[in-house]
């Protein structure tokens, strides 16, 4: 049973070198089966190449502003009828229904620990919407177990749904 994955990686400035792009080359090896959709801002759609026939790009020409997340993104995931979608950050459509899954990469994506020097009400949205990816997402990816523990300290979420990752190792795993 082939499933249509989509990886956000929008908010790259560069795919390779990257996590993301990193987290490509190794599914191109192991999964053959899937078809994957990358998302990617039209500045960095040379910054990445698949390999396998199961992968495409699709160039999405905004800039990640809170309207465009929160209404085009969610309109283009739609229309791509997605069965899982991984986001890159949780800043991702606050509407979007679909299975999806979330990687955190620092203090900073979770609500309440952020070091950002926002308006009380923009960091009050800003926390709405990170809550509400984190809660929403069907797992979320950190990079290291610090993390995992502060962010089970702010959000009440199963701690089974939370993968602890350590980013280096995809690219250790490269290497092999």
């Amino acid at each position: 049973l082939m499933h249509h994955i989509i990886i956000d990686a929008r908010n790259t400035d560069s795919l390779s070198g990257e996590y993301i792009g990193q987290l490509l080359d190794q599914l191109q090896v192991v999964d053959k089966n899937n078809k994957y959709t990358i998302l990617v801002k039209d500045t960095d759609k040379n910054h990445w190449k698949p390999t396998e026939s199961n992968f495409s790009i699709k160039s999405v020409n905004f800039n990640n502003s809170f309207f465009n997340e929160q209404f085009r993104l969610k309109k283009i995931l739609n229309t791509l009828y997605p069965d899982l979608v991984h986001f890159y950050t949780p800043r991702q459509p606050f509407f979007y229904k679909g299975r999806h899954i979330t990687t955190l990469y620092d203090l900073a994506d979770i609500p309440g620990l952020s070091q950002l020097k926002l308006s009380r009400f923009s960091q009050l949205i800003k926390n709405y919407i990170l809550k509400n990816a984190i809660l929403s997402s069907k797992y979320i990816i950190v990079s290291n177990s610090y993390i995992k523990k502060e962010l089970l300290k702010v959000i009440n979420t199963p701690v089974d749904k939370i993968a602890v990752i350590p980013f280096d190792t995809v690219t250790s795993t490269k290497a092999s």
